[in-house]
């Protein structure tokens, strides 16, 4: 098997491209896409047009078989609405587990069905991948042993570690990894968010509302490239970044003008893929109810639309609306996610956003 594509991301130009030549390639690159180490999984890559360009990646959970065709109506209807001509499809189970078969065969099936060819179909066991579409002297029936990114470093892993990719062990340790800070870092963070919400209080109940909004876009900014400088976050300024961001028109200029323009108008540039690790750092600092929704929301904004990592973004939705139920930008865009809109979708809405009707709007 040979495939030629980019990462499986929000259709961005600017990134290298990730090129899958083997099935083991793609096993390779399968856990950076997800953000973490599958198991009991089904992760399916959209392939787009003639080069077969990565588009969306599902995962959901290894559905047993009385589920299979449910559930593969459901990743391939998704697979359809982000435009692919192909996909990839891996399965993740134990060597003895036989759901992964029904699985991979509905999957199969329903892409028949759409006309979406599948470039290759794997299942990972036990350290060991095996094709079903292939069964020839260079795919031994033992299965073919995975490579070890640490032992054997390869192009792909190359690629998508020098874009900043990581994986987890595990998707409870994605979720941990944006877990609220313990310790005296949280008792400083506490006692220093409530000083900030009553200074916010104070700003958004007179005629400041609009000199507090820009300071917390232009310390956000400058954050953005600090923490890139490597500079450790202070407990004040951090706290003033959360706190500022719940208004909704410093929320809204930091999610970008498109974006910003679905919840009610914003100004200036976007803040794109570098602010990753800001919004996550924030994200860990909310300590105080209702704070949290509003940076967990820009975390799972910049993970799907500009690193195309869904995982991430599902985690950081969780945190948001566990926070606040009814926070509108979280609950449009889960419902993005579950919808199966893919980010490149997203982002014809948000560069011309009068171009398509269809484009919902969220506050």
């Amino acid at each position: 098997m040979s495939l030629s594509g980019s990462r499986a991301t929000a259709g961005r130009d600017d990134r290298p491209l990730l090129r899958l030549r083997s099935p083991a390639d793609v096993c390779e690159a399968v856990p950076y896409l997800v953000g973490f180490e599958p198991t009991g999984s089904l992760v399916l890559i959209s392939l787009r047009g003639p080069r077969k360009q990565a588009g969306l990646a599902i995962r959901v959970d290894l559905p047993d078989a009385a589920h299979a065709w449910a559930v593969a109506d459901l990743v391939v209807e998704h697979l359809r609405r982000d435009g692919a001509g192909a996909a990839l499809v891996v399965a993740y189970a134990d060597a003895a587990d036989p759901s992964p078969d029904a699985a991979v065969q509905a999957v199969l099936e329903a892409c028949r069905r759409e006309t979406i060819a599948v470039a290759e179909a794997l299942r990972v066991a036990d350290g060991r991948w095996t094709s079903y579409s292939c069964r020839g002297a260079c795919c031994p029936a033992a299965g073919t042993p995975l490579r070890d990114r640490l032992t054997e470093p390869s192009a792909c892993a190359a690629t998508l570690t020098a874009e900043g990719r990581q994986v987890l062990p595990s998707r409870s340790a994605l979720v941990s990894s944006i877990a609220p800070v313990e310790g005296l870092l949280a008792t400083a963070m506490r006692a220093r968010l409530d000083d900030e919400v009553e200074g916010f209080l104070a700003a958004a109940g007179g005629d400041r509302r609009r000199d507090h909004a820009d300071a917390t876009v232009e310390l956000v900014r400058r954050w953005v490239d600090r923490l890139q400088r490597g500079d450790a976050l202070p407990v004040d300024e951090a706290a003033r970044m959360i706190v500022g961001l719940s208004d909704r028109e410093a929320r809204d200029r930091c999610l970008g003008g498109g974006m910003g323009g679905l919840g009610g108008g914003a100004e200036g540039p976007p803040l794109g893929a570098d602010a990753l690790e800001l919004w996550r750092e924030l994200v860990r600092r909310a300590l105080l109810p209702g704070l949290a929704a509003p940076v967990a929301t820009l975390l799972a904004a910049c993970a799907y639309l500009d690193h195309g990592n869904g995982a991430l973004a599902n985690v950081a939705l969780d945190r948001a609306l566990v926070d606040q139920p009814a926070y509108a930008m979280a609950q449009y865009l889960l419902a993005m996610l579950e919808g199966g809109i893919a980010p490149s979708t997203v982002r014809e809405w948000l560069e011309e956003p009068d171009a398509d009707t269809r484009a919902p709007r969220a506050g």
